[in-house]
C-alpha cells in the first residue's frame, strides 16, 4: 500500500497524460481503496469532466481526477478513475 503524496515521476506522467500542467493540481495523493490509486485534485468538476487522457503516456496506471463543482450544485463532487491496463479504460461522465 502506498501513501501520502506522489512522487515527482508519477505525478509529471499523470500531468503529462491528463494534458495538465502543475498550476491545475490542488492537491495530490495516493488513494488505497484495494487497489492502489494516484490521483490528482483539479480546481473544479468542469475540468475534471473535459480530461481526455493519453493512454499511451500511463499504460499501467490506475489515475483518477476529483474536483468540485460551484456551491449550491446537487453534488459536490465529479470523480473520474482511468485503468487502461485493465480494460476499463475510462469512466462514464456523469449527467449532469
Amino acid at each position: 500500500m502506498r501513501e501520502g503524496a506522489l512522487d515527482d515521476e508519477h505525478l509529471h506522467r499523470i500531468m503529462a497524460a491528463f494534458g495538465i500542467t502543475r498550476d491545475r493540481v490542488v492537491a495530490h495523493q495516493w488513494v488505497d481503496n484495494g487497489p492502489g490509486w494516484a490521483v490528482v485534485q483539479l480546481p473544479t468538476a468542469e475540468e475534471v469532466l473535459a480530461l481526455e487522457p493519453d493512454f499511451s503516456l500511463i499504460p499501467t496506471a490506475m489515475a483518477g481526477a476529483i474536483g468540485t463543482y460551484p456551491h449550491g450544485y446537487r453534488h459536490h463532487f465529479e470523480m473520474r478513475t482511468f485503468a487502461p491496463a485493465s480494460a476499463c479504460p475510462r469512466t462514464p461522465r456523469a449527467a449532469a
